[in-house]
């Protein structure tokens, strides 16, 4: 019996000791919240979660995905515009927002920090070993880090400056250093510095004959803002129009109709073989367009501007001056008194393979061209302009163009689109970029087609003079040897800049005398 009772105790406390192991086991189990993660970047959507003891399949700890049908990066604030970011002062997205970086390195985003580099002997050359990454220039430090004996200082040499970048340079103008500065050579072989063109006319040609002409970018976005300025352009009766790029919004150059409806609505009767479905077109040459990025694919791929092509008809067409068009994505053309290079400055490999740098096929088929041309004035086109103070260019677009030999090849003027709306800015005394001397040429961004307006920001291109966020285009009367441009706005507000130029050929060097002045009864009495 004694047995028996206590079998009974021992099974009973064995039974007790198991069920009680069993409930603490069940006690340790705590249920949390797990967050689905659609788009498993590892960041989980707040507004959908499971309660569970364990991670669920495609569920994440973390509570912070906002948009859970992208994947999510890290964007660092880049206040000072110098390329890294603010460690303290980010943000989660599916797009690069403006103004931040992926590069989270930036200790002081109040100002562009750089490389210094110490100069311990004094030669100009810094020590490659000893750094340091701050705003200013510190005292005994160099931007260089050319010196790999920071003891004993190094023999300056004499180096000529090369404003035109031909390899030669300016036996007056020298420099004794170290390093060769960027714009500088070691020979002084260069009589004429800010001129390229081997063998140039004898004198640029002037004629009494009146020109009128309209020029505008972004103008294929279609709406009511077009019309209005097609119909701003129709009124002034123009002998022709150029565009600066971007002539199909709507299907970024995929579709033939694109193109029709932004730009054959409003201007077949000027376009010559028109084969779209609004009326007839021009039996000459009076509508001249520029390639820009949405015309060909918007920088995605595929890319084709095949219906570019086809809806202006430019491969191999004569044009006006009898110039050959050959395969339509830069070419060039005349009327009267004046010359325009039609450039395609897209720069994706794919989208011109002649390039876009200033040693570049098209570059050279530019200088050719302009050398050999005896017009009163010589205009370049360009869909990206090489110099600005729009949204475009401070992101660095068209930069690359800064350092072609504008001035060295006799261009005159640029006119340009794709940052919407209107700047001219006229290149400072002194302004180089990589060397390159333009001085004095003017580059003027006629972008306000009808796509959104652009505002401009601060800080301003040293040579912005004038910008405008309106739409409208310019109206160019050119007069003897008068260019005024006119800027009326759809408001209207009335705008009008004349440029005077008068040209001299002295030792194969053109000398300019730019007036300006406000009003000009040009621009009302054509």
């Amino acid at each position: 019996m004694k047995k028996l009772i206590l079998l009974l105790i021992v099974t009973s406390a064995v039974v007790f000791t198991v069920t009680c192991c069993k409930k603490e086991k069940e006690a340790e189990c705590i249920k949390k919240a797990w967050y689905q993660d659609h788009d498993g970047d590892g960041r989980g959507n707040p507004d959908l979660h499971k309660m569970a003891c364990d991670q669920p399949e495609g569920y994440v700890a973390d509570s912070t995905d906002k948009n859970d049908n992208c994947v999510e990066k890290l964007y660092f604030r880049d206040a000072d515009g110098d390329g890294h970011g603010n460690p303290e002062d980010s943000i989660y997205a599916c797009t690069k927002p403006e103004g931040y970086v992926l590069d989270s390195t930036d200790k002081d985003d109040s100002c562009v920090e750089s490389y210094f580099y110490e100069d311990a002997d004094g030669d100009g050359l810094g020590n490659p070993d000893v750094y340091q990454f701050v705003c200013q220039l510190p005292e005994g430090y160099v931007t260089n880090n050319l010196d790999d004996n920071d003891s004993s200082p190094c023999e300056p040499a004499t180096y000529y400056e090369d404003a035109d970048a031909d390899g030669l340079g300016n036996p007056n103008v020298s420099i004794d250093t170290c390093i060769q500065p960027e714009g500088y050579v070691s020979n002084a072989d260069d009589v004429n510095d800010r001129w390229v063109c081997d063998n140039t006319p004898s004198y640029r040609s002037s004629s009494d004959e009146d020109i009128v002409f309209a020029i505008v970018g972004d103008l294929g976005a279609e709406g009511s803002v077009e019309e209005s300025v097609a119909n701003q352009i129709k009124s002034w009766n123009p002998d022709f129009i150029v565009t600066c790029g971007d002539n199909d919004y709507a299907t970024n150059g995929r579709e033939f109709d694109g193109f029709d409806n932004g730009i054959g609505r409003y201007f077949h009767d000027y376009i010559y073989n028109y084969h779209g479905k609004f009326g007839e077109g021009s039996n000459t040459w009076r509508f001249f367009p520029t390639i820009g990025d949405h015309d060909g694919g918007d920088w995605q791929a595929p890319f084709s501007i095949d219906n570019y092509l086809d809806f202006f008809s430019l491969e191999n067409q004569v044009l006006p001056g009898d110039f050959n068009t050959g395969p339509g994505r830069y070419y060039q053309f005349r009327w009267g008194n004046v010359h325009f290079f039609i450039l395609n400055t897209w720069d994706w490999d794919v989208a011109e393979p002649d390039g876009v740098g200033r040693d570049s096929e098209q570059a050279q088929w530019l200088q050719e061209q302009a050398c050999a041309s005896d017009a009163l004035f010589k205009i370049v086109v360009s869909h990206w302009p090489a110099y600005g103070s729009n949204k475009h260019w401070q992101d660095g677009a068209g930069r690359y163009l800064m350092d072609w030999r504008w001035i060295a090849m006799g261009i005159d003027i640029m006119f340009a689109g794709n940052d919407h709306g209107y700047e001219k800015v006229v290149l400072p005394n002194g302004f180089k970029h990589k060397g390159v001397n333009n001085e004095g040429f003017y580059c003027i961004t006629s972008a306000g087609g009808g796509a959104t307006l652009y505002q401009y920001r601060e800080p301003y291109h040293p040579g912005s003079e004038v910008r405008i966020s309106k739409h409208g285009a310019s109206k160019i009367v050119i007069s003897g040897n008068t260019l005024t441009q006119c800027i009326p706005t759809t408001n209207p507000v009335f705008f009008e800049i004349a440029i005077r130029s008068m040209f001299a050929l002295k030792n194969q060097q053109d000398v300019y005398n730019i007036l300006q002045q406000q009003v000009s009864p040009l621009c009302s009495s054509h």
